[in-house]
């Protein structure tokens, strides 16, 4: 019995682990204006569609991370004894990826606050890994059809060294040297190297994700690249997604076959009806 623990305690660390993979992390240092790293600094993260905080406190060093957080926007607020209340806002996790936010106190009294806004996008200087991410504001607004389907995977179109429909080769490897992942779980068939057809909705998703080179090593069992999807999860707000897709004939250009035919009208198209 002894032993049944151990492996399901392994068990379950091995899935926290590999989970991790859906959520992105902060980390950096709090100082003062000369910049001295300063200790016991209280740093709240808020996830702004939830209003879920997540608390933390800078070590002896200085230093504090959130090792994983769920991905969308967020504001941080940083607080210590003799210094101003710090808050930075539109601070965007992405998945996968580790922003390096220091953050620079001023002194004075606590109640004040001192607001930052606006602020420049963050880039992940921590890792070596090289991809793209599409923001929820793009996966709402570029189009997505393949045939009559909206697939949430033709976002990989829309990447710089993608190539081929079907098996869609990235940076030049095999169609099937990629990995799919949906909040860290993979969707690849390990016997044939290709991806379930139970691929879910288009609008479960928030957030996407390809990685295609210098990969970290939880990423080493693949040679092409790696697809990351993250699904909503949830606010406190009330919303809803509709679409229609449609064809007309009038929407449709002019063929070469039809223009070449005597029995066609200029301007001919094959009348085309479809919602």
């Amino acid at each position: 019995m002894r032993h049944v623990r151990v492996v399901v305690t392994a068990v379950l660390l091995l899935v926290g682990v590999y989970g991790q993979t859906s959520t992105g992390s902060i980390s950096g240092a709090a100082t003062d204006p000369n910049s001295a790293l300063v200790p016991g600094v209280k740093i709240v993260a808020t996830h702004e569609p939830t209003n879920r905080r997540f608390e933390a406190v800078t070590t002896d060093s200085g230093l504090y991370v959130f090792p994983g957080l769920p991905v969308g926007p967020y504001t941080l607020s940083a607080e210590h004894s003799g210094f101003k209340k710090l808050v930075r806002t539109n601070i965007e996790v992405r998945v996968g990826l580790r922003i390096d936010l220091d953050l620079q106190l001023e002194v004075g009294d606590v109640q004040q606050t001192v607001q930052v806004e606006a602020v420049a996008p963050l880039l992940e200087t921590s890792k070596p890994e090289r991809g793209q991410n599409i923001s929820p504001q793009l996966m709402n607004t570029l189009p997505l059809f393949n045939g009559a389907l909206r697939n949430a995977e033709n976002f990989v179109g829309y990447m710089p060294g993608v190539n081929g429909n079907g098996e869609v080769s990235i940076n030049g490897s095999n169609g099937r040297a990629k990995e799919v992942e949906i909040d860290g779980a993979s969707l690849t068939i390990p016997e044939s190297g290709g991806v379930s057809f139970n691929f879910p909705g288009f609008e479960a998703y928030g957030e996407f994700k390809l990685v295609t080179s210098s990969f970290n090593a939880e990423y080493g069992r693949l040679g092409g690249g790696l697809e990351q999807f993250t699904t909503k999860s949830g606010s406190n707000r009330i919303h809803a997604a509709a679409f229609l897709n449609i064809k007309r004939d009038v929407l449709n250009a002019d063929s070469w076959a039809g223009n070449q035919n005597p029995a066609n009208k200029p301007g001919f198209r094959p009348k085309e009806r479809l919602n």
